[in-house]
């Protein structure tokens, strides 16, 4: 009998300290990617955010662009992304999110969610 197929979510949360740049985090998943629901966060610097996936040999499968700051993003591959294995998700900021005041500000965090039609 074939698995069970039905709409999944991941959702990966990426927080980001007054001077970092770049937060990655693993997955595995398997199916097509329809849509990603993008949230980039408010900062003192305002920068911009950009999201990739990246396959298990390292290849960039997927880039949203960048991303004003404080805006969430419905995002749709132009055709449903078929994915299948162990991949990254990497959020780059265009630059450090900055200070607000003494001794730093408080850490920003960046969301993806992404939902894809799979097996379980």
């Amino acid at each position: 009998m074939p698995p069970f197929e039905r709409v999944q979510r991941i959702k990966k949360e990426f927080t980001f300290a007054w001077d970092e740049t770049v937060k990655s985090q693993q997955a595995v998943m398997e199916g097509k990617i329809h849509q990603i629901h993008f949230r980039v966060p408010d900062s003192v610097n305002n920068v911009a955010a950009t999201l990739t996936l990246e396959d298990e040999d390292g290849y960039e499968i997927y880039n949203s662009g960048a991303k004003a700051e404080n805006g969430n993003y419905n995002l749709v591959p132009p055709i449903p992304l078929l994915v299948a294995g162990n991949f990254t998700f990497k959020v780059t900021l265009a630059g450090a999110p900055g200070v607000a005041g003494p001794p730093v500000s408080d850490p920003v965090t960046a969301i993806a969610a992404i939902y894809y039609e799979g097996t379980f």
